[in-house]
């Protein structure tokens, strides 16, 4: 009785924090994609990279004092003891976000005015849930659900990949996928408007969106595996030999950003960056034993300059090409085709780097060297094609007037 009452209360305590985490996690999404619509929808294109710019600066910003923040708290918090304890440090990870949410929301009230968008005839009353397409909405979770389990269950081993959970779960996932474009076929307000990607432009930068993630996350994860299990590095140095490579991200979209400002043209700097991009993940993939630290460094800052100088690009071409009713579904596509390739990336690369070290039949750290060189050669894959999708994103003219996002921001 009392093991079934603490496998109750476990069970309760588990399924509530999916929950929040769903709900947070809802909320960050929303979030994030607002901004990129907000920038598209307030100002006008040659405006636009200057502001997203901005955005890049505050990211830098946060990507350094978030995690050195939560870190601290965590290893440290005692240190403000009694407002924090043993038991309570590693929740102040969250309670910090608690006067930050509050001082976004503020500001959203204050600063953000009403009138920016304008509003559809049938935007208020009860008419407006009427008309979400939540058939599509069901779908398009359950279809990415499955996929997301699918691909992680999968990459764990490579004799994963031909397991009937797997299989079947990626079947389900697949079936759900086909179900979803026939419904959006016929939704009247679909939530993933396939019309869209008859259009060149979009359609290439959706692929960019996934195949940069992909790329983007794949080093995330084994670049600091080849520097602990590799370069004999501990957590805490390969942690400040990282730092770099998170931080040459945001100086690639700055950088871009301010280019494109001058310019007004975006094509030949994706081309460059994406050439930066693959020849520091070229480098990379010929790393082992006896690769000097400073050179390691210097070809994760050429990667992520790369994919920096992409990120600034991604949402601008987007809404370049698409109606002002449109930016909002645009930009979450992107979005969500990017979080759909940091899982894919993963996926793959873990596969290769898994079978390698399966079939070389080694001590697993005399293998690893091999077995990394194989994953960042995969990534490098990648990065050649992204440069090929790249062609086909070619610089247009804005579908939306120079003065109608000022007329509408001055209203």
């Amino acid at each position: 009785m009392r093991w079934n009452c603490r496998l109750s209360v476990t069970f309760s305590f588990e399924l509530t924090r999916i929950v929040f985490r769903a709900v947070q996690g809802l909320g960050a999404g929303t979030g994030m994609t607002l901004v990129a619509t907000l920038i598209g929808d307030i100002f006008p294109l040659q405006e636009r990279a200057r502001w997203q710019m901005s955005v890049n600066i505050v990211y830098a910003v946060a990507n350094l004092l978030g995690p050195a923040l939560g870190g601290w708290f965590t290893d440290h918090g005692p240190m403000l003891a009694p407002l924090i304890t043993n038991g309570s440090q590693w929740r102040w990870i969250f309670y910090v976000n608690l006067p930050l949410g509050i001082i976004a929301l503020s500001t959203l009230l204050l600063c953000l005015p009403s009138t920016i968008s304008e509003r559809s005839p049938n935007s208020a009353g009860l008419g407006t849930f009427q008309r979400i397409d939540i058939t599509g909405s069901l779908l398009c979770m359950g279809a990415t659900t499955c996929l997301l389990l699918g691909l992680t269950w999968g990459s764990s081993q490579p004799s994963a990949w031909i397991s009937p959970q797997v299989g079947g779960i990626l079947t389900a996932a697949i079936i759900l996928a086909l179900f979803f474009l026939l419904a959006e076929s016929r939704a009247a307000e679909p939530i993933l408007p396939l019309h869209l990607f008859r259009n060149q432009i979009f359609a290439a930068d959706a692929a960019l969106a996934l195949l940069v993630y992909m790329i983007l996350l794949g080093l995330a994860i084994y670049l600091p595996l080849f520097l602990q299990g590799v370069l004999g590095l501990s957590a805490t140095g390969a942690g400040v030999s990282i730092t770099p490579f998170l931080l040459s991200v945001t100086g690639g979209a700055t950088l871009a950003s301010w280019l494109i400002a001058i310019r007004k043209r975006y094509q030949s700097m994706l081309i460059v960056g994406t050439l930066i991009m693959a020849l520091g993940v070229f480098l990379l993939a010929y790393m082992g034993p006896a690769t000097n630290l400073p050179a390691t460094v210097i070809w994760m800052i050429m990667a992520r300059l790369g994919i920096g100088s992409i990120f600034s690009v991604l949402y601008l071409a987007a809404q370049n090409v698409l109606p002002l009713t449109q930016l909002g579904v645009g930009s979450a596509l992107v979005r969500y085709l990017g979080q759909m390739g940091s899982t894919l990336g993963v996926a793959l690369v873990g596969t290769v780097v898994n079978q390698s070290l399966t079939s070389s039949g080694k001590n697993t750290r005399a293998a690893l060297p091999v077995a990394l060189q194989h994953g960042f050669l995969t990534i490098f894959v990648f990065c050649a094609m992204a440069l090929l999708v790249v062609c086909f994103l070619k610089d247009a003219p804005s579908m939306h007037p120079p003065g109608q996002a000022t007329r509408r921001k001055k209203a």
